[in-house]
């Protein structure tokens, strides 16, 4: 399913994402993806294992990388949406990359409470309208509501949380500025 536009757009700031860290031929919103067979829970985020084919960059300090994870409980195989958001802050903190992450509002769920607290900022967004494969449509009425969990990797130790409604407000200014500046920070910190 393809994420509106609503809720992506406007982090882009005019540019692709340097990396979509789940997604598939038709849905992805980065110069690289990693998909069902390549997973970003199996590869590394840095550098060119693992990615789309075309020669892009690697994922360097300060990038920004869009992950809509796969959502659901862990059940046999499948490791649960909680495996994909810990692989997120992991690579936010240790290579100091830029991840806007796409996950359910599941605030009493373990992986909510253990990954999402690690995040620097922390948007609720309503009940946002999927597009479904082969469409232009969103979707009906979802039932359950979403969240963008925004890894900086500069962590302080306290995650902001602010409401943001993407059908009907522009983006917080402090919010969006802080995406912004993270990267010049980021970039400095790893690149003197």
């Amino acid at each position: 399913w393809k994420t509106p536009l609503e809720a992506w757009g406007p982090w882009s700031m005019g540019r692709r994402f340097v990396l979509d860290a789940a997604a598939d031929a038709e849905n992805t919103l980065g110069h690289r993806r990693f998909t069902h067979e390549l997973s970003c829970l199996n590869h590394p985020w840095i550098g060119d294992a693992g990615v789309h084919e075309s020669p892009v960059r690697p994922v360097m300090a300060g990038d920004l990388v869009w992950f809509n994870p796969p959502w659901g409980r862990r059940t046999g195989s499948y490791p649960g949406t909680g495996a994909f958001v810990e692989r997120a802050r992991k690579q936010a903190r240790e290579h100091g990359i830029r991840i806007l992450c796409l996950v359910e509002a599941k605030t009493d769920t373990a992986w909510w409470r253990d990954e999402i607290a690690g995040a620097s900022w922390v948007v609720f967004l309503g009940r946002l309208h999927f597009i479904p494969p082969g469409s232009i449509v969103p979707s009906a009425q979802p039932n359950q509501g979403h969240a963008l969990a925004v890894y900086l990797g500069d962590f302080t130790g306290e995650t902001r949380y602010r409401y943001w409604l993407p059908y009907t407000e522009p983006v917080p200014g402090d919010l969006l500025e802080s995406v912004r500046q993270s990267r010049i920070t980021l970039q400095d910190r790893k690149n003197p």
